[in-house]
């Protein structure tokens, strides 16, 4: 789905591996930031490839120029999400919609870019961006991803 998708002026280039499974690596090694350099995700509750029912909700969207976004703090300002992409992007949404609520938690919809190589941009460089806000402990984490083109 990303083969050929242009990001910062480049082209992308995905094949297919050669390698018919993956190799556990048996010494894995810390990284310069004290990460390890192999991890094994196989058990994880995060793995959402575990079982054939979790596997299908598993939608893939290929680039659109529209992306979703969620996890923004409750009744976030259209303008503060538009800044934050002009801020790390440089780019800023053509429209932005956002959903009604069913939760205080946080909110959730939909950004428009005028090129689809600014929504790539924005789903590489802006996803998992962080939010402060004073009365959260935390700060939210933005998640981004591809939505299907409205029509």
């Amino acid at each position: 789905m990303v083969n050929g998708v242009t990001l910062y002026g480049k082209k992308i280039k995905v094949a297919l591996s050669k390698q018919a499974y993956l190799n556990i690596e048996p010494n894995p090694y810390d990284l310069e930031d004290g990460t390890k350099s192999f991890e094994d995700y196989t058990g994880s509750r995060n793995n959402r490839f575990t079982r054939p029912e979790a596997s299908e909700k598993n939608r893939p969207v290929g680039p659109s120029k529209v992306v979703h976004y969620y996890n923004a703090p409750p009744k976030f300002a259209d303008a503060d999400l538009i800044k934050i992409f002009e801020k790390v992007i440089g780019h800023t949404p053509s429209s932005v919609t956002q959903f009604p609520s069913k939760t205080d938690r946080s909110s959730t919809g939909l950004v428009e870019f005028e090129k689809e190589t600014q929504a790539v941009e924005a789903v590489v460089a802006v996803n998992h961006h962080p939010i402060e806000v004073d009365s959260a402990k935390n700060p939210f984490l933005l998640k981004l991803c591809f939505a299907k083109e409205q029509s």
